[in-house]
């Protein structure tokens, strides 16, 4: 199982598990905190920066090289050269790369529960996005109460 189903697994655990007490919700926090310390996660949070520092690092000769290889090899939990991964973590730092699929994982991990296959859930956000009205509605009290007096 990738390591962002078995996060959302985890997380959908935590947020379905009962929290009528305050021991209740000590223990969430403490399950909450071992998902994110998890290696699998912070796996998946490293092949994740190293994609996106890729679009961000210096492309010159001597340069440490951020290419699809170094993803493919952190995700795989292979090493990547000092000078690479020190690169990766410095353009993370500096850009603060947020990722949705590891901040997220059980949003976005598509057919982890039963319910999911039940009502064809894909995975994701909803949004609805609206505009607000362009003209200004003034209310003239003459106008309103003229027809209703």
């Amino acid at each position: 199982m990738p390591a962002n189903a078995e996060a959302a697994v985890a997380m959908r655990a935590i947020s379905d598990a009962k929290a009528l007490s305050l021991e209740d919700v000590a223990l969430q926090r403490v399950r909450y905190e071992q998902v994110r310390q998890s290696p699998e996660l912070a796996r998946l949070k490293a092949a994740a920066d190293a994609w996106t520092a890729a679009f961000f690092a210096t492309k010159t000769a001597g340069a440490p090289a951020v290419t699809t290889d170094t993803v493919v090899r952190i995700e795989q939990g292979q090493a990547v050269g000092e000078a690479t991964a020190g690169e990766v973590a410095r353009l993370a730092a500096v850009h603060r790369f947020f990722h949705w699929h590891v901040e997220f994982p059980e949003v976005f991990a598509t057919g982890v529960g039963e319910e999911d296959a039940a009502f064809g859930w894909g995975g994701g956000f909803d949004v609805m996005v609206g505009n607000p009205p362009w003209e200004r509605i003034k209310l003239q009290e003459k106008e309103f109460f003229e027809t209703r007096d």
